[in-house]
């Protein structure tokens, strides 16, 4: 649901204890790769899971530039889907939930690439990932040259 919904916050901190108790439990294999792909909410999980996954991984982001960013702010009100907000949403009395929602939003998303910064070891610009003949092969030579 919306930040607005009453159950917003019970479901948000629900959500976010069930993804820290897996995501705190998750061991790379010894031999091999092994790729974790996290949810956005990744950068809500606690200091010790946060910690533990830079210990163990090498984590990537793939970071949207202002442009791509405004892209995600009209996909978001296009097709709407549920989202941890934290505490991003901080309605006006003037405003209705729409427009609190259109006003936090990308204040939300630049909170965000903001905090996926200070947790990544190395970041790419999420562009080259949206080219059609991007690679897997292109995304770990991206990796290798950052």
């Amino acid at each position: 649901g919306f930040p607005s919904d009453s159950r917003f916050n019970s479901n948000q901190n629900k959500y976010l204890e069930l993804e820290n108790m897996i995501t705190s439990k998750v061991q790379p294999p010894k031999h091999g790769n092994f790729a974790l792909d996290t949810t956005g909410s990744v950068i809500y999980l606690s200091e010790s899971t946060l910690t533990r996954l830079r210990d163990l991984f090498l984590i990537v982001h793939l970071e949207a530039s202002d442009d791509l960013l405004q892209i995600m702010t009209d996909n978001y009100f296009n097709t709407p889907k549920p989202v941890i907000w934290g505490d991003a949403y901080q309605p006006l009395e003037t405003e209705n939930s729409m427009q609190t929602l259109r006003r936090c939003y990308p204040n939300l998303l630049s909170y965000r690439r903001s905090k996926y910064q200070q947790l990544a070891h190395i970041t790419i610009p999420a562009k080259l990932s949206l080219a059609r003949d991007f690679s897997c092969h292109a995304f770990l030579n991206a990796i290798a040259d950052a």
